[in-house]
């Protein structure tokens, strides 16, 4: 069964009031920011999604977000895979006070399973549009 416009905007919806409902309003507010003249629901759901996944796959604290992407721009790993944060290495002396040798700075481990599913929908959207306008249905 073919999705249409309205389908479109209630995804939208369904999937904006579970961002907020989890505590992340203004990353909603931000990406809605950028959604605003597309052309379609269709585009406006495949829009919020692609920056959700980008923004998601950062992490949730602004100047690690910043930090982070820059350094994915500029920055490659011999694995070819985009750096996934950074890990500090403390002096002895700060070892000793925190009682730890090092600390990592990524997003929490759970959002890349997140981030993996919402790739998942973009792509079974796509296909749907595709077949959709193709007329294959």
């Amino acid at each position: 069964m073919p999705l249409h416009d309205e389908d479109y905007r209630d995804l939208l919806q369904s999937m904006r009031q579970a961002i907020r409902t989890a505590g992340l309003g203004s990353l909603d507010e931000r990406i809605l920011s950028e959604v605003r003249n597309t052309e379609g629901p269709f585009y406006d759901l495949t829009l919020y999604l692609k920056l959700l996944i980008a923004e998601m796959s950062l992490g949730s604290d602004v100047q690690l977000q910043a930090v982070l992407r820059r350094t994915r721009e500029f920055a490659m790993t011999e694995s070819g895979h985009p750096i996934d944060g950074f890990r500090v290495q403390l002096s002895p002396e700060e070892s000793r006070m925190y009682n730890t040798d090092s600390f990592d700075l990524a997003p929490p481990p759970g959002i890349q399973e997140i981030v993996v599913e919402f790739h998942s929908v973009l792509e079974e959207l796509s296909k749907d549009r595709k077949n959709d306008t193709n007329g294959n249905r």
